[in-house]
């Protein structure tokens, strides 16, 4: 017979149980989280690749995100972005909406404490703004 998965399929793709709940191999990465977490998103009025684009660009990127610990470790043009940011680890994500909108969410994990996250929360909706007035401005 055909094995059927039962509702609640992700919570047991977490656990390392699949649909019949044996055990299964997880990456420990997905068991424990490191530290604490922040995490901000915004729509920008810019087409895809700019937005990528002033993101791995250094001389674009210091045009918004000044002082910046960034060290773009790994990208896959117009969808993702990942780097080290001091002793953390920053994702960068890219999503078009339409011709001229882009949602970017940013992902800042591994931070020390929840106080930390809670800075770099804010410090990471102040720095999308910025980058948005830049594109946006730029495109009028």
């Amino acid at each position: 017979g055909a094995v059927v998965a039962r509702e609640g399929w992700m919570v047991d793709y977490r656990s390392g149980l699949n649909a019949n709940g044996a055990s299964r191999f997880v990456p420990a990465a997905l068991d424990a989280p490191k530290g604490f977490a922040a995490s901000a998103s915004r729509t920008i009025g810019a087409d895809v690749e700019r937005v990528f684009a002033a993101w791995t660009d250094e001389r674009a990127r210091n045009q918004w995100l000044r002082d910046d610990e960034l060290e773009v470790t790994e990208s896959t043009p117009s969808i993702s972005l990942h780097g080290a940011w001091a002793a953390s680890r920053v994702r960068v994500f890219f999503m078009p909406r339409g011709a001229l909108r882009t949602h970017v969410t940013v992902d800042h994990e591994e931070l020390s404490t929840e106080r930390k996250a809670e800075q770099m929360k804010k410090f990471w909706q102040v720095r999308l703004g910025r980058l948005a007035a830049a594109l946006e401005r730029a495109r009028a």
